[in-house]
């Protein structure tokens, strides 16, 4: 009966660790799907954040663009502005020799007149 005993507890040992190489197998498989998923993790988060900055880059580079186009804009407008002065102030002084001219044309035959 003792050996009996005994010859069970040894297959029971036996049959634990069977189990215990088994369930060590299949924990270094997991590991190596979980180390495997990091991986991609990572490198999708490493993917996520180049990806973040050129847009962060695109934008501040867009941001400057629109505000170089702005400003160009506003001297263009500017420039405009004055265009149309100097056209008016022109038209002004084409007006002020056409009178002038008239009132010396008025002048002088009035005087060729008298």
């Amino acid at each position: 009966a003792l050996e009996e005993r005994a010859s069970k507890a040894s297959d029971e040992r036996s049959h634990i660790h069977e189990q215990l190489e088994a369930s060590s197998v299949v924990t270094a498989a997991l590991q190596r799907e979980v180390d495997a998923i990091v991986a991609v993790v990572g490198e999708e988060a490493v993917k996520r954040e180049e990806r973040d900055q050129a847009l962060d880059e695109a934008l501040a580079n867009t941001t400057h663009r629109d505000a170089h186009a702005q400003h160009v804009a506003h001297h263009a407008s500017t420039l405009e502005q004055l265009q149309q002065l100097k056209r008016e102030v022109e038209q002004g002084f084409a007006r002020v020799s056409a009178d002038l001219a008239a009132e010396e044309s008025r002048a002088s035959s009035q005087s060729s007149e008298d």
